[in-house]
Parts: structure tokens; sequence; C-alpha cells
């Protein structure tokens, strides 16, 4: 996801996109990876309850990626099980 932002900066001029990573605070080793070798911000999303999930309710499946607006509405979101291939990118920047 990391050079995906990148991308969204040099290629297509979006500075004001931010991708935040939601980690499972029970789960080190896969927040870790998560993130690695990146400057994306990671938020841990407390055990068991799961706030941050909660509060994007239907659209917070394992790998869901919300697209927020400006004033934190939810305006589109993709499950990401395959990666960040074309489809997702391309869906991603329709809603840009």
């Amino acid at each position: 996801m990391s050079n995906f932002q990148d991308e969204l900066k040099s290629n297509y001029g979006y500075e004001n996109v931010i991708i935040i990573a939601v980690g499972k605070s029970n789960i080190d080793n896969f927040n870790s990876n998560f993130c690695a070798n990146s400057d994306l911000p990671l938020v841990m999303d407390e055990a068991f309850d799961y706030p941050i999930r909660a509060q994007f309710a239907p659209y917070s499946d394992h790998k869901e990626l919300a697209i927020l607006g400006h004033d934190g509405e939810l305006i589109g979101n993709i499950q990401l099980n395959g990666g960040l291939g074309a489809t997702a990118k391309n869906y991603i920047l329709g809603i840009l």
C-alpha cells in the first residue's frame, strides 16, 4: 500500500490521500508485516471488541479497504484478498 500511496502522489497528483493501516492489537507478527518497510501509519484496533472495525460495519471484514472522504463519510470500499492489483487500483482511482 505504501507504493500505491507514493504512486497516487507522484503519478496522479493526489497530495491529500492518506492510507492508514488498522491492525489487531493481539497479533504482533501480522502488524509488523502489514506496514513493514513503509511510512504508512498503523493504528491498533483494541482486541477483542475491535471498536475501529465496528465503526465501518458492514464494510469491516479482514483485508477490507474503507475509503473515506475529507469529512469522514464512507464513499467506497473494496476487499483486497488478492492484494492491490489493477482492478483495485482502478476502483480507488475512480472514486478519487
